[in-house]
């Protein structure tokens, strides 16, 4: 009787042990769902930030054509590192005299997220 008043029986060490292991897990899981939040918000920052230095580097030209358009667009990508990230994507439409310019991150299952995007004039 006295043996079990100063020691701790196996129950109570597996018991310790569970509960470690369910805390940990939990911690890991909400450690990798903010890394996941966080480069995901990175890679929106940078997207806003490339169309920024494109729109910097546009109001020097008079009349920018969508040739022009698209290599100054593919340099800031580059510079901005989002061209190696093989999951971003960039897209410029032409409509009306207008350049949308859309950067997309792939969100799986053929759905694509729109990070950032900008509407300007320009020509052919």
């Amino acid at each position: 009787m006295n043996w079990f008043k100063n020691n701790f029986v196996m129950i109570e060490m597996v018991m310790a042990m569970a509960f470690a292991v369910i805390v940990f897990s939990a911690f890991f899981n909400i450690m990798d769902s903010l890394n996941r939040t966080n480069k995901v918000y990175r890679a929106e920052a940078r997207a806003v930030l490339v169309l920024d230095n494109t729109l910097e580097r546009l109001e020097a030209e008079k009349a920018p054509d969508s040739k022009r358009l698209a290599t100054i667009l593919k340099e800031e990508l580059t510079g901005g590192g989002l061209a190696s990230d093989n999951k971003i994507t960039h897209e410029i439409e032409l409509k009306n005299g207008k350049c949308r310019l859309t950067i997309y991150r792939d969100a799986g299952k053929n759905r694509k997220r729109k990070l950032a995007e900008v509407v300007l004039p320009c020509t052919k």
